[in-house]
């Protein structure tokens, strides 16, 4: 299923990849939808370097930023895909 990410940013196009694998979720939960055969490892298996790390220091993108003095106190800051969320918390500090 993430495979090909693109078209998948809306819950209305996760909704659709999942009911094409045969998937829903369930509260937390991807439950396999009851089907008339025999289904063969539906649900995917995350690769592990796909995974949010933890961080213990600013990534290496927002360290190039810093350096360059693209952040002052009037800029605002969004991470799309900031795993834990390490970086905004430490440019707001």
């Amino acid at each position: 299923m993430l495979d090909n990410i693109r078209g998948i940013g809306t819950t209305s196009a996760w909704e659709r990849r999942l009911q094409g694998y045969g998937v829903e979720i369930q509260g937390h939960s991807l439950i396999q939808k009851p089907i008339n055969f025999i289904a063969v490892n539906l649900i995917p298996k995350i690769e592990r370097h796909k995974e949010a790390i933890v961080r213990h220091d600013l990534s290496h993108s927002v360290r190039l930023a810093l350096d360059v003095g693209l952040f002052s106190p009037e800029t605002t800051f969004f991470d799309y895909g900031c795993g834990h969320g390490g970086d905004v918390n430490r440019i707001a500090e």
